[in-house]
């Protein structure tokens, strides 16, 4: 209460985030917040998070949102509401402007009301970033937030895990991401079933498609099968960076389909591979890769079924290797002598990429202080592209 009451005068707090976890809100603690909302110009993310609030309640806060033009993020997360609740934040969001991330997570909403919601879509042109993990989304709904986003050019990010999403829900953002929207870059499946044949509909999307950046299909019941379809694609798909397969049965013949794909891609960048159930044969695979793959500076191998076998492998590969610095291999049954040899060539590897990184800074910075920019873009794309890197963010 005293933290809220603080935020109501502008002058005593700079504050610009606002965490209420495991609390009863009452009345007058959500009155409190609505007038925080309505007056206080600093706050810009309000964290709502396994809360007790009751509907009626949640009206004055949403009330107060259609007048808000500060607040960036809203997260109601795990929180006790209902179906009404969502019908009040459908209601301010038709003049609010200024949320930019809203997450749902965990909120059990009724599919009915989640439709109507989703529709708020359709003319919202500020939110780029949706989180509605764990809210049964199933097919139905996914078919009526690809239809949305055909017209919608913000979303940027979106999050679905632990949902009831299909191959069929699969195939409509596949349909969505190969003909109409360039506009999406993340897209979060963890934990549902879309299978084999969910991965052979996103995989036809991938080789057209020029915006997705990340796709986290972990724990989707997913096998080498579904792998031999993917890898085809991202054999052609120059864009993909982030790729999470984590829990699913995979395989070592579904490392091999990675593997062989890896010594083509140059796009990927992090790879999550952690409990697809691989043993030393799989290992071998991969590490050949690696011996060729200049791109992949992050890879999660943990929770499989190798050994030092395995492990000898990757240190062999990571001789030839300069690029991976960062890998992790807990709960394998690695040795503490050769996981300690792994980690001595990957501290290399972040050594000499930090120093790489420091000399195409001060290449850049020559350049410009020369004016040569658009003259080395021209002669030497690669070189330009290369000291243009300083501006990435890091893994």
């Amino acid at each position: 209460m005293d933290l809220i009451n603080e935020l109501l005068d502008p002058s005593l707090s700079n504050k610009t985030e606002l965490v209420l976890k495991w609390c009863i809100l009452g009345t007058n603690e959500i009155k409190l917040l609505a007038d925080v909302l309505r007056i206080n110009c600093h706050l810009k993310i309000l964290r709502i998070e396994c809360n007790t609030i009751v509907d009626q309640r949640l009206k004055y806060l949403f009330e107060a949102l259609k007048m808000n033009n500060t607040l960036k993020i809203l997260d109601i997360r795990a929180s006790i509401i209902t179906d009404d609740s969502i019908e009040y934040l459908i209601e301010a969001f038709k003049t609010n402007l200024s949320l930019t991330t809203l997450s749902l997570w965990s909120n059990n909403i009724n599919s009915k009301i989640l439709q109507k919601f989703i529709d708020i879509f359709k003319k919202n042109c500020t939110v780029s970033t949706l989180y509605l993990c764990n809210n049964n989304v199933n097919d139905l709904i996914l078919y009526h937030l690809s239809d949305v986003l055909k017209i919608n050019f913000t979303l940027k990010i979106l999050h679905l895990e632990y949902n009831n999403i299909y191959a069929i829900g699969a195939q409509y953002l596949a349909v969505l991401l190969e003909k109409t929207n360039e506009i999406l870059e993340e897209i979060h499946l963890w934990g549902n079933k879309i299978g084999d044949n969910g991965v052979k509909y996103l995989a036809k999307a991938l080789k057209t498609n020029n915006s997705l950046v990340t796709l986290n299909i972990g724990s989707n019941q997913i096998s080498s099968i579904g792998m031999q379809y993917l890898m085809k694609s991202l054999k052609k798909n120059t864009t993909l960076k982030r790729l999470d397969l984590c829990y699913n049965a995979i395989g070592d013949e579904g490392v091999k389909y990675l593997s062989d794909t890896l010594k083509i891609n140059t796009s990927l960048v992090f790879l999550q591979l952690g409990n697809i159930n691989i043993s030393n044969e799989g290992v071998k695979y991969l590490a050949s890769s690696l011996e060729k793959n200049k791109t992949i500076k992050f890879m999660d191998l943990g929770s499989n079924n190798f050994d030092d076998q395995g492990a000898q492998y990757l240190d062999e590969a990571l001789k030839i290797n300069t690029t991976l610095t960062k890998l992790y291999a807990f709960s394998t049954n690695i040795s503490l002598g050769m996981l300690s040899k792994i980690n001595q060539k990957i501290n290399i590897n972040q050594i000499n990429q930090k120093r790489l990184r420091c000399l195409q800074i001060l290449c850049l910075e020559k350049i410009n202080q020369q004016g040569q920019t658009t003259e080395i873009e021209s002669i030497n794309p690669t070189i330009y592209t290369s000291c243009m890197d300083k501006y990435d963010k890091d893994i």
